[in-house]
């Protein structure tokens, strides 16, 4: 099925500067402990006439929910208020800061909409309550459509003034849907919103991965009865068979540095990995044990990679060389280990692991095999675990409620969410690169 994704044009102006000079970081993302920045959020501001009142409720809860799940903000209750938001304006000499900085707010965001030509003007605003300064301005000229990625786009830039990175805001996330034995692939916002069908194959299309960017995704399919490996443009809708040798073709993992990636195929007997460019082209093979090897995940840098084996007799997680060289075992507690996925950071290694309960459970360990660290405890299966691009968020699929579900945790295991509610089952989430604007 073709399927293609709106490309919005955001017109952003940057009309207030800040100081040229070195930028404060505000928040430490590689801390132990974050403190929460209390913040308060001013009401949107209509400024000229606006009948559609339900778009700036709905605005106002997308700019809410991104500030909640950045789990940097804490924001204030309109019940801590000394005064009413409504009687000071959205600009610096219109805000009296005393007013907030008495309630324990040391952040101020104010919005303003200006209706032009039936599109909206919307200026967004970060104020610093102590020294009294813009931190950061913008100006999105969008239509109705696109008024929900401008909220997006300005918290992007928030996370990066405030911690020197961007967030996770403009990313997606692409899982496998499965109704009365039919599985395709589905991709949401981060947020949940906007569940939208990829494929529509009336067959089993399993694991779903990401490319050298957002509009590229990976998966394998039986549609036509082997389980070959494919390549989707989501822009174009076009559908490329990369891998359909004898036998299994199993998920890719892209790399950026080699622009290639790295694939599991049972085509000689037993499932190895090779490394293959996007024309289905063989470069190499890595592996040539008797013996299962598959899930192989990218180290950032492009010099090792991890991957599944049941060399050793249980499936564990092993890491080795770009060329296949320095095999290493990483794991050597539980009775199977599965679904490696390499932090962006490089530091972490997040996998499925079996408790001794017999529960799939999210664990992470450090790429030289320190550190062990079990982050969910639940009695369910946790599975599939995927990075945000940030590196702070774990995307994983859980039976928690009975049937598998889609859900978001920070990196520690805290702060779980629901991604989105559907009929049927939801697993093999991944996370996607930043949106290419």
């Amino acid at each position: 099925m073709k399927h293609s994704i709106l490309i919005i044009f955001l017109f952003i102006i940057l009309f207030l500067y800040t100081s040229t000079g070195d930028a404060r970081v505000y928040i430490d993302i590689n801390a132990p402990v974050q403190r929460q920045i209390p913040v308060v959020v001013f009401p949107f501001k209509i400024i000229n006439h606006l009948q559609n009142t339900h778009t700036i409720t709905s605005l106002e809860k997308v700019l809410q929910d991104d500030i909640k799940y950045s789990s940097f903000f804490r924001i204030i209750t309109p019940a801590s208020y000394l005064v009413d938001p409504k009687k000071q304006g959205i600009k610096k000499k219109e805000i009296i800061f005393s007013d907030w900085s008495t309630i324990g707010a040391e952040l101020i965001i104010t919005t303003g909409i200006t209706v032009i030509n039936n599109k909206l003007n919307i200026e967004l605003r970060l104020f610093d309550v102590f020294s009294k300064e813009l931190l950061l301005g913008r100006q999105y000229n969008v239509t109705m459509a696109e008024a929900r990625k401008s909220i997006h786009t300005f918290m992007d830039e928030i996370i990066k003034t405030m911690t020197g990175y961007p967030g996770n805001f403009l990313t997606k996330i692409a899982f496998v849907k499965s109704t009365a034995g039919v599985k395709n692939i589905y991709q949401v916002d981060f947020d949940g919103y906007n569940p939208t069908p990829i494929t529509n194959f009336k067959s089993i299309t399993l694991g779903p991965s990401w490319g050298k960017n957002s509009n590229i995704l990976f998966y394998i399919s039986y549609f036509k009865g082997n389980p070959d490996l494919y390549l989707h443009n989501l822009l174009t809708g076009r559908i490329y068979k990369i891998s359909g040798f004898k036998g299994i073709n199993l998920s890719a993992s892209w790399s950026d540095k080699h622009q290639m990636i790295a694939t599991s195929l049972s085509k000689d007997g037993y499932p190895d990995i090779y490394l293959m460019n996007t024309n289905g082209n063989i470069i190499s093979r890595l592996t040539r044990s008797n013996s299962i090897d598959i899930s192989p995940t990218w180290s950032p840098d492009g010099k090792k990679i991890a991957f599944v084996s049941d060399r050793g007799g249980n499936p564990n997680i092993y890491t080795m060389n770009s060329n296949g060289q320095n095999v290493r075992r990483l794991t050597f507690e539980g009775t199977y280990n599965t679904s490696p996925d390499w932090s962006p950071k490089g530091d972490n290694i997040v996998f499925t692991g079996r408790d001794n309960l017999g529960y799939f459970q999210i664990y992470t360990i450090r790429p030289d095999g320190s550190g062990l660290c079990q982050i969910t405890f639940n009695s369910a299966d946790n599975e599939e675990p995927s990075w945000s691009p940030d590196g702070r968020f774990i995307v994983y699929s859980s039976t928690i409620e009975g049937k598998s579900g889609i859900y978001i945790m920070l990196f520690n295991g805290t702060g779980r969410r629901k991604l989105i509610n559907l009929n049927g089952e939801q697993t093999y989430p991944v996370w996607s690169p930043r949106l290419d604007m």
